[in-house]
């Protein structure tokens, strides 16, 4: 298998997934905080959503790629 079919294949499923599941989480830093016999943890997150729009094009450019790979 080329580096081309590859590349083709890995789009198309990361647009796929994009698609499939277009929030991603981002965790990020915890803040932990000692008083005496008391803990204190704090967790934030926060969620980015992919556009449907870039997955679309991100899986057309990996079918693109196999195309021309093909037709060569």
């Amino acid at each position: 298998m080329s580096v081309k079919k590859i590349l083709g294949v890995l789009l198309i499923a990361a647009g796929v997934a994009a698609l499939a599941h277009p929030v991603v989480p981002m965790p990020r830093e915890s803040h932990r905080a000692d008083l005496g016999p008391f803990r204190i943890n704090v967790k934030e997150s926060r969620q980015t959503e992919i556009p449907r729009w870039l997955s679309v094009i991100v899986a057309a450019i990996g079918t693109g790629v196999l195309v021309i790979e093909k037709k060569k």
